[in-house]
Order: C-alpha cells, then sequence, then structure tokens
C-alpha cells in the first residue's frame, strides 16, 4: 500500500465493461510488456511496481509480476488473492493473482508467466493470501515478562553497546533460545503464522 501511488493514474485504463475483461487486460499489458526472469537463485527480490516498469527489458520474477498486477487492482477496489503453490518441490516455487468472480464460484487467474489468459498450472500444493484492500494485516506478538517465551524472544540479557559485556557463546546461545521459542510457539499455535506461511514446512526450516 505504501507504493499504490505506482499504478494509481495507469489503473483506470484496464478497467473493462465485465470483472472477467478487466482481468484479461491487466494479464495482456503485464505478459505484453514486462520479460519474465528468474531471481538470482537464493536471493529474493520484491519489487514495486515502478522498478518492476523500471526493469521490465530485463525481466523480473513472478512474485513482482504479481504485486504490479495487485497493485492495479487494489487501486481499482477489486477484490483477490495472491496463490502460492508448488509442484514437486517441498518448498513453495510460484505464486499469483486470482480474482474471485461474482458467482463466487470461479475465479479469474492473472498469471503473466503463463502465454494463456486465466490458465492454471495444476498444483500438488496451495496457499492462499486474500489481500485486504485497505492494507495488509499485520499482529505484532510481544512477550509477557517473567515468560520463558519473552527471556528467549526478547533476549532481556543482551544488554548495553554492541550486545554488552557478552561472549560469542552468550550470543549463540541466546539466538539458538530464540528460535527454540519460535519454533515452540509456532508447534503449539500454527495459526500464528498459517496466513503468511506453511507452518510444517517453517518448523521443518
Amino acid at each position: 500500500h505504501k507504493y499504490l501511488t505506482d499504478t494509481s493514474r495507469i489503473a483506470p485504463v484496464f478497467r473493462r465493461k465485465t470483472l472477467e475483461e478487466t482481468c484479461k487486460s491487466i494479464y495482456d499489458f503485464v505478459y505484453n510488456h514486462i520479460q519474465y526472469k528468474l531471481d538470482k537463485r537464493g536471493l529474493e527480490q520484491l519489487r514495486r511496481p515502478a522498478r518492476s516498469w523500471a526493469e521490465r527489458r530485463t525481466g523480473v520474477d513472478c512474485d513482482c509480476m504479481s504485486i504490479f498486477a495487485s497493485s492495479i487492482l487494489t487501486n481499482l477496489q477489486i477484490p483477490h488473492s495472491f496463490r502460492i503453490t508448488r509442484y514437486s518441490a517441498d518448498t513453495w516455487q510460484h505464486v499469483y493473482v486470482i480474482v474471485p468472480l461474482e458467482d463466487s464460484q470461479r475465479y479469474c487467474v492473472i498469471d503473466a508467466v503463463v502465454s494463456k489468459f486465466n490458465y492454471e498450472k495444476p498444483y500438488s500444493d496451495k496457499m492462499d493470501y486474500t489481500m485486504n484492500l485497505q492494507g495488509i494485516n499485520v499482529a505484532v506478538l510481544s512477550g509477557v515478562s517473567g515468560n520463558d517465551h519473552f527471556d528467549a524472544v526478547m533476549a532481556t540479557s543482551l544488554t548495553g553497546s554492541d550486545l554488552g559485556d557478552t561472549t560469542p557463546q552468550q550470543d549463540l546461545d541466546k539466538l539458538y533460545q530464540n528460535m527454540v521459542a519460535t519454533r515452540n510457539a509456532v508447534a503449539q499455535n500454527p495459526r500464528l503464522v498459517s496466513t503468511v506461511d506453511d507452518p510444517q514446512a517453517l518448523l521443518k526450516m
């Protein structure tokens, strides 16, 4: 939402008589004007729409194409979701936009990586994240004083300049406690992260 102005002036150009036609006009634009290119291995790059447009000839990844389409849809006040999918690997591999149609039984697929509008490659697993047109819901979680999770996550003994007078081993111990506390919290309540990540994949990681 911080960068919605990147597409605010161009968004009305894509509106058509029907929602499906509007989705197709967005797909056609992204597919025909923005080159697809995988990000560097091990480096996930999320570009604002203006950056994607600036790099349209050298290419951007599927997530940047999805952000671009989502920005236009948000400016048009059209509800939509990000669909994250995997096919044969253990990790999530692809992301694109889906737009529920009026009958709510069908949806439009905006995936400019494929050469056909409204086509969805069969997947082995998916995770949908519905975009809030008023902004992304962010849950701020804090520890409770006197709780083991609080001590681990907040690392209360790491004080002073540059973590204070701690040894490298103490620093590693606190980082480890932080990771264990996070893993235990997710294991006890997967819903804490289910809207933004796959709990089981996160636990495995």
